[in-house]
Protein backbone atom coordinates (compact mmCIF):
# COMPACT_ATOMS: atom_id res chain seq x y z
CA UNK A 1 0.00 0.00 0.00
CA UNK A 2 1.31 3.24 -0.94
CA UNK A 3 2.00 5.77 1.41
CA UNK A 4 -0.47 8.86 -0.42
CA UNK A 5 -3.22 5.45 0.29
CA UNK A 6 -2.66 5.87 4.25
CA UNK A 7 -5.05 7.68 6.73
CA UNK A 8 -3.09 9.93 8.93
CA UNK A 9 -2.75 7.85 11.70
CA UNK A 10 -1.34 5.43 9.91
CA UNK A 11 1.28 7.48 8.40
CA UNK A 12 2.26 8.87 11.80
CA UNK A 13 3.18 5.33 13.06
CA UNK A 14 5.31 4.36 9.77
CA UNK A 15 7.34 7.33 10.54
CA UNK A 16 10.74 6.64 12.46
CA UNK A 17 13.23 8.98 13.50
CA UNK A 18 15.86 10.19 11.50
CA UNK A 19 19.48 8.55 12.15
CA UNK A 20 21.26 11.84 11.67
CA UNK A 21 19.16 13.13 15.06
CA UNK A 22 19.93 9.95 16.24
CA UNK A 23 23.70 10.18 16.11
CA UNK A 24 23.82 13.84 16.78
CA UNK A 25 22.64 13.93 20.58
CA UNK A 26 25.43 11.35 21.45
CA UNK A 27 28.57 12.02 19.55
CA UNK A 28 31.85 11.62 21.32
CA UNK A 29 35.19 13.43 21.69
CA UNK A 30 33.30 16.86 20.82
CA UNK A 31 36.48 18.63 21.91
CA UNK A 32 38.45 17.05 19.85
CA UNK A 33 35.92 18.10 16.78
CA UNK A 34 36.55 21.47 18.00
CA UNK A 35 40.31 21.46 18.45
CA UNK A 36 40.59 19.82 14.99
CA UNK A 37 38.37 22.74 13.35
CA UNK A 38 40.28 25.29 15.62
CA UNK A 39 43.55 24.09 14.17
CA UNK A 40 42.68 24.43 10.83
CA UNK A 41 40.91 27.70 11.01
CA UNK A 42 44.36 28.91 12.72
CA UNK A 43 46.02 27.46 9.17
CA UNK A 44 43.55 29.06 6.79
CA UNK A 45 44.39 32.05 8.79
CA UNK A 46 48.11 31.78 8.50
CA UNK A 47 47.41 31.41 5.04
CA UNK A 48 45.99 34.70 4.56
CA UNK A 49 48.12 36.24 6.86
CA UNK A 50 51.26 35.36 4.41
CA UNK A 51 49.36 36.43 1.37
CA UNK A 52 48.58 39.55 2.75
CA UNK A 53 52.16 39.84 3.77
CA UNK A 54 52.75 38.91 0.32
CA UNK A 55 50.82 40.70 -2.08
CA UNK A 56 50.96 43.95 -0.13
CA UNK A 57 53.71 43.81 1.76
CA UNK A 58 52.45 44.77 5.01
CA UNK A 59 54.76 43.70 7.75
CA UNK A 60 52.19 40.95 9.51
CA UNK A 61 53.36 38.46 11.72
CA UNK A 62 53.04 34.54 10.40
CA UNK A 63 54.14 31.18 11.27
CA UNK A 64 56.66 29.32 9.38
CA UNK A 65 56.08 26.48 6.63
CA UNK A 66 57.14 23.91 9.54
CA UNK A 67 54.59 25.24 11.98
CA UNK A 68 51.64 25.55 9.29
CA UNK A 69 52.09 22.27 8.81
CA UNK A 70 52.09 20.97 12.37
CA UNK A 71 48.74 22.84 12.46
CA UNK A 72 47.58 20.86 9.30
CA UNK A 73 48.75 17.84 10.94
CA UNK A 74 47.39 18.45 13.65
CA UNK A 75 43.57 19.08 12.70
CA UNK A 76 43.39 16.45 9.83
CA UNK A 77 44.83 13.59 12.92
CA UNK A 78 41.80 15.22 15.07
CA UNK A 79 39.43 14.81 12.56
CA UNK A 80 40.04 11.28 11.75
CA UNK A 81 40.51 10.40 15.48
CA UNK A 82 36.69 12.02 15.83
CA UNK A 83 35.22 10.27 13.04
CA UNK A 84 36.96 6.88 14.12
CA UNK A 85 35.87 7.42 17.55
CA UNK A 86 31.76 7.84 16.28
CA UNK A 87 31.91 5.01 13.90
CA UNK A 88 29.00 2.81 13.88
CA UNK A 89 29.69 -0.70 15.04
CA UNK A 90 26.53 -2.09 14.28
CA UNK A 91 25.89 -1.98 10.33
Amino acid sequence: MKASCLNLSEQTQMQVESPVEKKCSNLKARPLLLLSVLLFMGYLGNILLSLLSLQYGVAVLYLDNVWEFVMLFGAAAGSILFVLLNESTDS
